[in-house]
């Protein structure tokens, strides 16, 4: 998801990761974004979380088509937000997962409309091999 609530927010924040790395360069006019993508890969507004709670409330429509929801969360800081949303949208079950790469620190939340027997009954009818 986009991390960023704008283009002005993710400059600042590739201003702050160069400049913690020693990189800054204070006669370039225009920063270089130490990532890549479209501008609506980066950044909408409200940022992370609101792109996420939003996309929470979209699996809800098609709760029956898919076992398990994912989604990469940036920061932290959105995961109560998240998880209200969660609750409001009826996720029955959620797991979030640490990852770190170097100093990196992020995680995936991962969520389901179905409870324990419903999930079984899915792996049964599309994952088991039949004779």
């Amino acid at each position: 998801p986009p991390f960023h609530a704008s283009l002005e927010e993710a400059t600042r924040g590739s201003q702050r990761k160069w400049r913690a790395l020693g990189k800054a360069d204070p006669k370039r006019k225009l920063p270089v974004l130490n990532f890549g993508g479209q501008a609506a890969e980066l950044w909408c507004e409200g940022g992370e979380a609101r792109f996420v709670t939003q996309l929470i409330g979209e699996s809800a429509q098609v709760a029956q088509q898919v076992l398990w929801f994912s989604t990469l969360v940036s920061k932290a800081s959105n995961l109560p937000a998240i998880q209200a949303a969660l609750k409001k949208a009826g996720a029955l079950e959620s797991q979030v997962v640490e990852m770190s790469q170097g100093q990196k620190q992020s995680r995936f939340i991962a969520w389901t409309f179905k409870d324990k027997a419903q999930q079984q009954a899915w792996r049964q009818e599309r994952w088991v091999q039949k004779g």
